[in-house]
């Protein structure tokens, strides 16, 4: 474990190890008293100010008078990580591309090593969601939403954005409520980030496709899929466009009938695989 993470780690603890002595109505000194052997009032203040961790024995009695498991003493809670994750895609996404070009690779890119490359794609499809479900947000009139831009008043304009705002926090709830769900059910802890934030990314991708976990949505999901595999990138594997924005084949070694026999199984495979609950369509 790095300083950073322990400080942080540290910081997390006093937060709760106060907030758990607030709670409780009690002084340090009082608080102190809890434990045996009693704790003086000085290291409880040390505790409290990240100067000092309490032994193993008095994190557990910390646990049991908090009602947070020793975990989440040591990193917060599981609903605080995903909210603070969530919080951190949308501000480093935004404030990367403020003032630049939109390149989504150049954001992906500035990553140092493979596996914070993973954490900042999940990031970037996190907070990339499209808004093309509905979350109940009272609409806009179609007469408001028809009109051209120029055509538009102030006050018309102050609705739409109204709506979209709300509708994009309505968006994050789902995510967040849904990324809670599952983590809780597979055991995930709340300093365990990367796996937060794919989940993140997945549901996001999952809901704003309007995929649902079941069995229209696998099928769904997965002729999706090859379509992409199909349509983007097979094709992006053997060809290129140059600069008259011709294409070019980059494969050369890869035999064309070889190329149009597995793209025309791709087809047939994703037609039979619809056809398994499009049967009696």
């Amino acid at each position: 474990m790095s300083i950073k993470e322990m400080t942080t780690e540290n910081e997390n603890l006093s937060k709760m190890i106060k907030s758990t002595r607030i709670s409780m109505k009690m002084t340090q000194e009082e608080f102190g008293k809890q434990f045996t052997p009693p704790a003086a009032k000085s290291i409880v203040s040390r505790w409290e100010k990240a100067q000092s961790v309490p032994s193993t024995d008095r994190l557990l009695k910390i646990s049991q008078l908090s009602g947070y498991s020793v975990d989440e003493l040591l990193y917060g809670t599981l609903q605080h990580a995903i909210s603070e994750l969530m919080l951190e895609a949308i501000r480093k996404v935004h404030s990367f591309f403020e003032g630049r070009s939109y390149n989504p690779t150049e954001f992906i890119e500035q990553a140092s090593n493979t596996r914070e490359n993973v954490f900042f794609q999940d990031m970037f499809d996190f907070v990339q969601f499209k808004e093309n479900s509905y979350f109940g947000t009272p609409r806009v009139s179609r007469k408001i939403m028809d009109k051209n831009a120029k055509d538009i008043t102030e006050n018309e304009q102050k609705k739409i954005d109204d709506f979209f705002s709300k509708e994009y926090l309505a968006g994050c709830e789902y995510l967040y409520n849904r990324t809670y769900k599952i983590c809780k059910k597979i055991g995930i802890r709340s300093y365990e980030k990367e796996k937060i934030m794919h989940i993140l990314a997945r549901e996001a991708e999952l809901k704003f496709n309007d995929i649902e976990r079941t069995d229209e949505g696998l099928v769904l999901y997965v002729t999706s899929e090859l379509d992409e595999l199909y349509a983007s990138k097979i094709p992006s594997f053997i060809y290129s466009t140059n600069a008259e924005g011709e294409n070019v084949r980059l494969g050369s070694e890869i035999n064309t009938d070889l190329e149009n026999k597995i793209s025309d199984m791709i087809a047939n495979l994703s037609e039979q695989i619809y056809y398994l609950i499009h049967e009696k369509d």
